[in-house]
């Protein structure tokens, strides 16, 4: 029996997994009858809470249309005793997805454990263009790292894609009824029904479709609609009020397209040489920054709780949890900032360019951790993914890598007139702009010229 370990890789085509499980199916004609296992682990604790632990229940239940996803109540570090003991698996296969460096060693430490009761394991590379760890230089700016990034690894290393035949794939795994009937030992690990998802925002989240063929949608529209009228994306991308961005952002978070199978496309219409500024060329280098947030989450493993920047670790935030709940409820009396957070409660989503605007105004208008606003957003965005949320944050906190230097403030206000001034996405998203908006809860000017003298209190530390 071979077994399929699923994580973030919640697809079938251009699986590598699925594709070396097969491969190995085939080789060993003595194992077809025992067939494949897909399996999926919910920790013993495990209680759905934040928008993207919807996103995952929604993509697993989708997912488990297509193929006899078994779901354990089990701990990931338990798995390969469990099998042992329960299991007659010669093989186990999974992705890599988390860079960090001790969740490397957490998988190395159970592939070891698999290894040690007589099983062989086969690790493959995770949904980016190369991993991290394989990098020949380390580096903190983005732009001299997609330099020798794009070169050597997208054209270097770009592969064909792969598609899994599903007929093909049913007739070699054994269904649940299968699996329970032939293994009754396990049936008391075995979910019958993925959990079920109680908050009650989920219900306005109405304009996702989780899962695999949600993401081919997704990208399948953007692609025609957007990046395939050259002037759409370029010019659009950065406006919130019109829908030129491809939303593939939670699709990609949980695996559900590789990033393989979108270059693949990009490539049958346009030159991976394209122009900078086209908009082929934007939308692959805004992929490549995805894969930059890895690199420095491989590489600078502390950023996920401290900045990059050591001079900021003495940085004066200020502690005022009322001015933060209001940030959070989208109630600070800047339209664009809080048609920004409402946007996020309603969607658990949030434009990139108004992503920037509220974060910039919550580490340097209120001069609030930036951490705060990092955990936020992962309880809140349905892409929530650790290593490009960190490196966002320290961005707008001018305090990670290839940071936005920090007396760069953005104006909400001018941003609003620049990037919507008609006010169209304001007031989608903020119904009572006419009738007793909130009134503004820190004057601009003031709000920045103390974020600049907080600056200057960490210069004048560091050269003391």
């Amino acid at each position: 029996m071979k077994l399929i370990w699923f994580r973030r890789d919640l697809r079938l085509d251009d699986n590598m997994a699925i594709r070396k499980a097969l491969e190995s199916v085939y080789r060993d004609s003595r194992e077809r009858d025992q067939g494949l296992v897909f399996v999926y682990l919910f920790p013993k604790n495990f209680v759905p809470s934040s928008a993207s632990d919807w996103w995952l229940l929604k993509s697993l239940e989708a997912l488990s249309k297509r193929i006899p996803l078994i779901f354990l109540r089990l701990e990931r570090e338990s798995l390969p005793r469990f099998i042992s003991d329960h299991l007659p698996v010669t093989e186990v296969f999974w992705n890599r997805y988390d860079y960090r460096p001790g969740m490397i060693d957490r998988d190395r430490l159970i592939k070891r454990d698999f290894e040690a009761n007589g099983m062989k394991v086969t690790s493959c590379p995770g949904n980016v263009f190369q991993e991290p760890m394989l990098a020949e230089k380390v580096y903190k700016v983005f732009t001299p790292f997609w330099k020798n990034y794009f070169k050597n690894s997208v054209l270097g290393n770009f592969s064909s894609v792969h598609k899994v035949d599903s007929e093909e794939l049913a007739r070699v795994s054994l269904s649940k009824r299968e699996f329970v009937k032939a293994y009754p030992q396990v049936e008391g690990y075995i979910i019958p029904e993925i959990p079920k998802f109680s908050h009650p925002w989920s219900e306005k989240f109405t304009t996702w479709e989780p899962g695999e063929d949600g993401a081919n949608k997704a990208f399948d529209t953007f692609f025609a609609e957007k990046l395939n009228c050259e002037s759409h994306y370029a010019t659009g991308r950065d406006l919130p009020y019109r829908d030129d961005t491809s939303r593939l952002s939670p699709h990609l978070a949980f695996g559900e397209i590789s990033v393989q199978k979108i270059l693949s496309e990009v490539t049958r219409h346009f030159s991976l040489n394209a122009p900078k500024g086209t908009s082929s060329e934007i939308f692959v280098r805004e992929l490549g920054w995805r894969d930059f947030a890895y690199h420095i989450m491989h590489h600078f493993p502390e950023t996920e709780t401290s900045p990059l920047q050591t001079k900021f670790k003495n940085f004066p935030w200020r502690s005022d949890p009322v001015s933060f709940k209001k940030w959070c409820l989208g109630k600070t009396g800047y339209p664009l900032v809080d048609a920004g957070m409402r946007q996020l409660w309603d969607t658990g989503w949030m434009h990139n360019r108004v992503r920037m605007v509220v974060a910039s105004f919550l580490v340097k208008h209120l001069l609030i951790d930036y951490r705060l606003g990092q955990q936020w957003f992962m309880e809140t965005l349905v892409d929530a993914d650790v290593a490009s949320n960190t490196l966002g944050w320290q961005w707008a906190a001018g305090c990670g890598a290839d940071a936005a230097p920090y007396f760069r403030v953005f104006n909400p206000e001018l941003q609003r007139q620049k990037f919507d001034p008609s006010m169209e996405y304001c007031r989608k998203y903020i119904k009572d702009l006419d009738t007793g908006y909130c009134e503004p809860i820190i004057d601009l000017a003031e709000g920045r010229e103390r974020a600049l003298e907080a600056l200057a209190s960490i210069k004048e530390s560091t050269q003391s």
